[in-house]
């Protein structure tokens, strides 16, 4: 190879590896993740912690049946008032439920549950060191007819009043389908022993 031929060679060389350069530093810099500007931030949520069961027995009167804001085939809904004054739901979970499901830990999974973030799942604020009974997020203030939702909003759902029925704090949907066909789900539940939903 001559003299000329190296000089080209060489200057080539140089050509293409500042191309490459130029070329790895413009990619890097296009691809650089941007930071993601959200109008909304969600808050970092903690896992539910235990409660003692003597200060749940507490706040809901001794699971007093006047305080009674629901039941269904999982247990019975009471309300409560914890030593902060916050208003809670308490539901005590059907003790036959809690035995036939014994050594699934029942602290690690209410902790895990609590974790979950999302507008139509309540969230859970505690549970007791006794398995069986968890505290919930009360989502309605509302008072209802003898201290039970069902017989409350029963008759709300027959005569098909469903913006009453839906808590004011929620956004009512324009489109009222998915919330009648609920509504009716819920009214079958009730009115039968067993309730099969169908997707």
């Amino acid at each position: 190879m001559s003299l000329v031929e190296h000089i080209a060679y060489d200057t080539i060389m140089i050509i293409l590896s500042i191309s490459l350069i130029i070329l790895g530093i413009t990619l890097y810099f296009a691809c650089k993740k941007k930071p993601v500007e959200s109008e909304e931030t969600l808050p970092v949520k903690h896992s539910a912690h235990a409660y003692p069961l003597t200060e749940i027995d507490v706040a809901t009167n001794g699971f007093n049946h006047r305080r009674i804001i629901g039941k269904g085939r999982l247990g019975t809904v009471y309300a409560g008032k914890l030593e902060d004054e916050e208003v809670v739901a308490v539901k005590r979970i059907h003790p036959v439920l809690v035995l036939s499901n014994a050594g699934f830990g029942f602290s690690s999974v209410m902790k895990w549950l609590s974790l979950a973030q999302h507008p139509n799942v309540v969230p859970i604020i505690g549970f007791s060191e006794a398995p069986g009974v968890v505290l919930l997020e009360l989502l309605s203030g509302r008072g209802c007819e003898g201290g039970l939702l069902v017989k409350w909003a029963l008759p709300l759902i027959k005569d098909m009043r469903y913006s009453e029925v839906l808590d004011p704090k929620l956004m009512i949907p324009s489109n009222m389908k998915a919330i009648v066909r609920l509504a009716k789900v819920a009214l079958a539940c009730v009115e039968t022993e067993v309730c099969l939903l169908s997707s």
